[in-house]
C-alpha cells in the first residue's frame, strides 16, 4: 500500500522541480537578465514589460588554485553571448568574481531579497545590501515581478 504522505511529498518535489526548471529557462531567455540598471533606467511600476531575445549569460565555470601559493587563484569563465572584447570580458568577469566573493562572505541565511508588499520590513538583510550582488538581485526581483505582472495582465496577448 502506498503511503499518502509519501505520494504528496513526491508530488510537491516534482512540482518544485518543474517550477525551478521553468524559472531557470525563463531567466535565461529574457534580454534584460544581464543588463546593468540604475534606478533611473528601471521600468516604472505599472508599465508592461516583455521578454526579449534569448540570452546566454557569462558563467564562472571553475577555479584554479596554485598549491604553492594557496591565496593566488584563477577563475575559469564561459563568456556566453557577451561581447568578446577584452574590456567587456574583464568587466563581466570582475562582476562575477565579486558575486562569488560576496556569496562566500555573507552568511547563507542572509542571501535573499524580497520585494513583497506584504513584508515591507523584510526587503534585504543589511549585510547583503552592501554588496553589488544584493543590489543586483533586488533589481532582478523587481524586473521578475514586473514581467510576471505583464504576462498575467488581461491585456497581454
Amino acid at each position: 500500500m502506498l503511503n499518502y504522505n509519501c505520494f504528496r511529498s513526491f508530488f510537491y518535489l516534482k512540482l518544485l522541480r518543474a517550477v525551478l526548471a521553468f524559472s531557470l529557462t525563463a531567466s535565461s531567455t529574457c534580454s534584460w537578465a544581464a543588463q546593468s540598471f540604475s534606478v533611473e533606467t528601471l521600468p516604472v511600476p505599472g508599465t508592461m514589460v516583455s521578454s526579449g531575445v534569448p540570452l546566454v549569460p557569462p558563467v564562472l565555470k571553475g577555479m584554479q588554485v596554485d598549491p604553492q601559493k594557496p591565496f593566488q587563484f584563477s577563475f575559469l569563465l564561459d563568456t556566453g553571448h557577451i561581447s568578446r572584447q577584452l574590456e567587456d570580458v574583464r568587466e563581466e568577469s570582475a562582476r562575477l568574481i565579486r558575486y562569488f566573493l560576496a556569496a562566500l562572505t555573507v552568511p547563507a541565511a542572509e542571501l535573499w531579497v524580497n520585494l513583497s508588499p506584504y513584508d515591507k520590513d523584510r526587503i534585504i538583510p543589511e549585510n547583503f545590501s552592501r554588496t553589488e550582488m544584493g543590489r543586483d538581485l533586488l533589481v532582478q526581483d523587481y524586473l521578475l515581478k514586473q514581467l510576471a505582472a505583464s504576462m498575467l495582465h488581461p491585456d497581454s496577448v
